[in-house]
Formats: structure tokens, C-alpha cells, sequence
């Protein structure tokens, strides 16, 4: 696992999400973000999953009561 201070999360690859998942994001009780990047994508699809799971962090979703195939809904939307 790694610190990106620049954006003050961990992030790791793991081999743990399944294929279909490109990466998920999550918060410690402290209020720290943790950044999983599915392994089993290539090196420009991991930059994309972790952008990607950047702007559900700056959006505030992880916090959000809308279901979360709603909150990828309205992430697609805006490309």
C-alpha cells in the first residue's frame, strides 16, 4: 500500500476485486480514504480506475445515501 499525500489516501492493487471491478473506494474511522485498483487491468486502465475513484472522493459519495449504480450513473453522465 502507498500514500499519496497529494491526494491523502492509500492506494494499493490488489488481486481481491473481481474482474468486472475496476476499483473501489472506502473510508477508515479516522476519516481516511483507501483507494483499491483491480491488478488484473493494464497500466492505463489503473490510472483511469484511480482517477476515477478520485472524483467519487472529491464528489463526497462515500458519504452519499443514493445507491451507488445511481452515483456511477451520473458519473458516466458527465464524461
Amino acid at each position: 500500500m502507498q500514500y499519496d499525500a497529494k491526494h491523502d489516501c492509500w492506494v494499493t492493487v490488489t488481486p481481491v476485486l473481481p474482474a468486472a471491478v475496476k476499483g473501489a473506494t472506502g473510508e477508515e474511522p479516522d476519516g481516511t480514504n483507501i483507494v483499491l485498483i483491480n491488478e488484473c487491468l493494464c497500466d492505463e486502465a489503473k490510472k483511469k480506475a484511480y482517477e476515477h475513484e478520485q472524483a467519487h472522493i472529491k464528489n463526497g459519495d462515500l458519504h452519499s445515501e443514493e445507491p451507488a449504480h445511481e452515483i456511477e450513473e451520473r458519473m458516466e453522465d458527465k464524461k
